[in-house]
């Protein structure tokens, strides 16, 4: 199944059945990128974008895209265990795209450039990695 033209983006549901209806409701529309953080709703919508994608059986004709690295725990050295916590909750051993959900101007680049090329390398995120709510200069330079 190709990706679809609209991904959907979600921080948090009032209840777990909500989520799943709307979740349902966007893939049955012919949507399947889904767009999760590590910090949204404190690990809840990763854990229920896990459980439906568990459930329904179509992680394999979906495009997860997950985030980390926020502020405070805006270092490279976070970027691994947050990775691995989001995994553990998407039920799935790789996302499809990762952002660095905020920078630290203080931390050369290259220090987040590698720790995700690392999680690249070990197939923990299979396409590309970047920055959200990062200047241009710093994505420049990366």
């Amino acid at each position: 199944r190709p990706a679809s033209c609209l991904a959907l983006g979600f921080e948090d549901f009032r209840t777990f059945s909500s989520g799943m209806i709307l979740l349902d409701a966007y893939f049955e529309a012919g949507g399947n990128i889904f767009d999760t953080a590590y910090i949204y709703g404190s690990g809840y919508t990763e854990t229920l974008l896990g459980q439906w994608l568990k459930n329904r059986g179509v992680r394999e004709h979906s495009v997860v895209i997950g985030k980390g690295a926020h502020t405070p725990l805006c270092y490279p050295d976070v970027i691994a265990k947050q990775l691995t916590q989001s995994l553990d909750r998407l039920q799935t051993d790789h996302v499809d795209v990762y952002f660095m959900h905020r920078d630290d101007p203080d931390v050369p680049v290259d220090e987040f450039v590698d720790a995700m090329d690392r999680e690249v390398r070990a197939g923990r995120i299979r396409g590309p990695f970047g920055g959200s709510n990062w200047t241009r200069e710093r994505m420049d330079e990366a």
